[in-house]
């Protein structure tokens, strides 16, 4: 027995050598992976930390996209509205610009009516020129015909007077012969 008891203090020394060393290896193995878990969970740490910054920030920024979607939202019905108006405003324009079509259309045809008497108008007066003309014509030979008469009338009034002269001598020349003569 001495002899295992001897044989066997070196392999149980050498087996818990093993197994001291196997413990240390578990031990620095298991420190190394505490150490590993540690930074792993400082890691976590600073991530989650981040995600929560992060989360604060985007939190921010879907506020100020909200805030900024109201004022779009906002702009976008006013300019909903503007182009209404502005809608609005061109068909009066259109309409507007019909009536004055219609007007210039109507106004085109005054002009053709303008035209129209304004070329019967030209013929009118031109009648009126050769009517004019023709009556200073007659006027004329009116004048002339009234200038004979007149000569003729101051001819024969002459001519009258003259007879009346010559009558009133012969009957001055019949009472001297009457008075000259003897009386019975």
């Amino acid at each position: 027995m001495n002899m295992r008891g001897t044989l066997a203090s070196p392999a149980l020394t050498g087996l818990l050598a093993v197994l001291l060393l196997g413990v240390g290896v578990c031990y620095l193995w298991a420190e190394s992976r505490v150490s590993e878990l540690q930074d792993q969970l400082e890691l976590v740490t600073l991530l989650q930390e981040r995600a929560e910054q992060t989360v604060t920030k985007l939190e921010d920024e879907a506020q100020g996209l909200k805030s900024r979607s109201l004022d779009d939202q906002s702009k976008v019905k006013q300019t909903s509205n503007d182009l209404s108006i502005c809608q609005s405003n061109l068909q009066s324009n259109i309409d507007e610009m019909s009536k004055q079509k219609e007007q210039v259309a109507e106004l085109d045809k005054l002009k053709e009516h303008t035209t129209a008497l304004e070329a019967e108008k030209n013929k009118v007066e031109a009648d009126l020129d050769a009517a004019k003309k023709d009556c200073g014509a007659q006027i004329s030979t009116i004048q002339q015909e009234n200038a004979q008469c007149q000569k003729q009338k101051t001819d024969m009034q002459a001519d009258y007077e003259e007879r009346i002269k010559q009558l009133t001598n012969k009957k001055n020349e019949v009472k001297e012969t009457e008075k000259a003569a003897p009386k019975p």
